[in-house]
């Protein structure tokens, strides 16, 4: 399973400052596939997280088999050291598609943001997307 994460567009909105507004993710291309939709940076800073290391992102079972789709929107605060703390779910249309997400948040690492040439806290939202079809 594969997960396509615009770093382009991603890049550029981390260095060009935060709290901007994300665009829909492109279509899934292939059935049981899971997006990322761009990342919503909440706090300001002069230079914005980047992912370091993001796990694939696995789709539940159940769902996958019952062809149900949906997304979950996870809410965190990167730390200066990089790692993901204060996971919440902010939306998701179903708890297994939340549970993975979380997973997968907790995971990850980055570079953190920073303000005036120092790594800063940051508090983000990310959107999963589920296709199934």
């Amino acid at each position: 399973m594969k997960i396509r994460l615009p770093l382009s567009v991603l890049a550029l909105s981390l260095l060009f400052g935060c709290a901007t507004e994300s665009t829909p993710p492109p279509p899934a291309r292939r059935a049981g596939t899971v997006e990322l939709g761009m990342m919503k940076v909440l706090d300001p800073a002069d230079i914005g997280p980047v992912p370091r290391m993001f796990p694939n992102t696995p789709y539940p079972p159940a769902a996958r088999q019952e062809g149900i789709s949906g997304s979950a929107t996870i809410a965190f605060t990167i730390e200066t050291d990089g790692h993901c703390t204060e996971i919440t779910v902010k939306e998701a249309t179903r708890p297994e598609f939340a549970a993975v997400a979380v997973e997968t948040v907790k995971k990850a690492r980055f570079r953190p943001a920073q303000k005036e040439g120092k790594p800063i806290r940051c508090r983000m939202e990310w959107p999963f997307v589920f296709d199934a079809k």
